[in-house]
């Protein structure tokens, strides 16, 4: 396993070591989880000469950050398409796997910012950065797997929920934490979320199974739900609404002040899209054929408040 340390890798640490799997990982650093190779896949093709896997997930990436420059545009190909690409060369030296590998892709490889319902065989457009490398990376997987003849699987996740989730929903929580957060346009935009222990209790049927495939809670929250069952359970009043005009303006001042500064802002016209155009994911595909189910973020929102 790659991405051991990571939020979601710890949580499929814990629970292949409870179903009794000897678990390696593969990553810059030590796992205390599992058996860990290290070595950082951005650079170097690990030696895994003797070694056999049955089941490889390949989960380490970078993300969650927006590259100010090219040097950073281009160290996310280096992590995410090109260290797939080294794991995979590397694969070849150990006995292929058995059952398969599956790759934590996002749904940013559709390069989309609105847009509801949208499915597995949706066209993959991505050209920045993050979404175009882990574009190029399942083409990598697929290509490699074909060639190879190994199953393959992989996740297009969409927001990950859990205890001190990273991205856009752990900065919504310490936004409203802080009082420092405004409601835009009503709250209204939907939003694709899936828990991560749900998620990772599934991936071992999603690898043995093959395919592209979706995750998500089904419901398909507002962000005003999440807003309003967030500050219930922090015992914080609703956040102020921000009327779409008033939102519009600041998102174009900020941009110009960013122009300016070369600075990143806390608010600017893609937070301002982000924040009031609906993006939701399709799953039915998981549904029907791997009979995937999932229970409501809303309804476990005291979950993923807590610091466990």
């Amino acid at each position: 396993m790659t991405g051991a340390n990571g939020f979601l890798g710890k949580h499929l640490v814990r629970t292949l070591t409870q179903e009794g799997k000897k678990v390696y990982s593969l990553g810059v650093r030590h796992s205390n989880a599992a058996q860990a190779l290290v070595v950082d896949l951005s650079k170097e093709v690990p030696d895994l000469s003797g070694y056999k896997f049955d089941e490889v997930y390949h989960l380490a990436g970078l993300a969650h950050r927006v590259p100010r420059n090219q040097e950073e545009k281009e160290l996310f190909d280096s992590v995410n398409h090109l260290g797939t690409k080294r794991l995979l060369q590397s694969l070849e030296k150990a006995e292929l796997p058995q059952t398969g590998v599956l790759f934590l892709s996002s749904v940013a490889v559709y390069g989309l910012e609105t847009g509801e319902g949208i499915c597995e065989d949706h066209p993959r457009n991505a050209e920045d950065a993050y979404g175009k490398s882990k574009r190029l990376a399942e083409d990598a997987l697929v290509r490699w797997a074909e060639e190879k003849k190994v199953n393959y699987s992989i996740v297009r996740a969409p927001l990950i929920a859990g205890p001190n989730p990273p991205g856009n929903l752990g900065a919504l929580i310490r936004g409203l934490k802080s009082g420092k957060y405004l409601r835009i346009g009503g709250g209204l935009a939907k939003r694709s979320i899936v828990a991560v222990d749900e998620m990772v209790r599934f991936l071992p049927t999603v690898l043995r199974e093959g395919g592209v495939f979706h995750l998500t809670d089904g419901e398909h929250p507002r962000l005003r739900d999440l807003e309003e069952q967030i500050s219930f359970q922090i015992g914080r009043p609703e956040p102020l609404n921000l009327a779409m005009p008033i939102a519009f303006s600041l998102a174009k001042i900020f941009d110009f002040v960013q122009l300016l500064t070369k600075r990143p802002m806390p608010f600017d016209s893609q937070r301002f899209g982000k924040m009031t155009q609906s993006l939701t994911f399709d799953d039915s595909l998981a549904r029907e054929r791997l009979n995937w189910s999932s229970n409501s973020i809303l309804e476990r929102m005291d979950w993923v408040l807590s610091e466990s």
